[in-house]
């Protein structure tokens, strides 16, 4: 298997590519395009992206460990499909855009999505405990059976969140927002 080592990538272009084999270490990517890669048996650890687009991926046999976003655009990603264990895929995203991304049965305490663009991204029977969306932009972003305690949404806009549907003990959101809270729970004010 070829093996990439904290190497630094600069305005790479991969489209319509398959990758495979390959050990990718501590490695940091800037302003590169990865769409529609197909990754089979490749390994990715604790790499940075900047300024990166990344969209529409397959995955066999992949996993990523431990990486971190900044200012990124990601589409269609399926993180479930990149977990290792209880281990994330990711550590962090700042200020990033991600749209219909989906995140399934992830331990996520403390993520931090403050700043965020995420449209239409799906977050199903995740522990999102104690994690920031402050100032995030959740468009058509669905929470459903989520445990979002002690979450920050201050500043988040266009959420809907089924009360009903998430433990949200000790959350904290900001006005005018929060009145979509009450709507999803068929509360009407006056």
């Amino acid at each position: 298997m070829k093996s990439l080592d904290e190497m630094r990538y600069e305005k790479l272009t991969y489209e319509e590519k398959q990758m495979e084999e390959l050990t990718i270490t501590d490695c940091s990517f800037h302003n590169c395009s990865f769409l529609d890669v197909k990754l089979v048996d490749v390994r990715i650890r604790g790499c940075e992206f900047y300024n990166c687009v990344i969209g529409n991926f397959s995955f066999s046999n992949t996993e990523m460990l431990n990486c971190q976003f900044h200012n990124c655009i990601l589409i269609g990603i399926d993180w479930k499909e990149l977990q290792s264990g209880n281990l994330l895929p990711f550590s962090d995203f700042n200020k990033c855009v991600l749209r219909y991304n989906y995140f399934y049965q992830f331990k996520m305490v403390r993520s931090n999505f403050q700043g965020c663009t995420l449209e239409g991204c799906n977050f199903d029977q995740c522990n999102l405990e104690e994690s920031n969306f402050k100032d995030a932009d959740l468009k058509e972003s669905r929470f459903i059976k989520n445990n979002l305690s002690k979450c920050d949404f201050r500043g988040a806009v266009h959420y809907t969140i089924q009360l009903s549907e998430n433990m949200m003990k000790e959350a904290r959101f900001s006005l005018p927002e929060a009145v979509s809270l009450l709507e999803t729970a068929g509360i009407r004010l006056a």
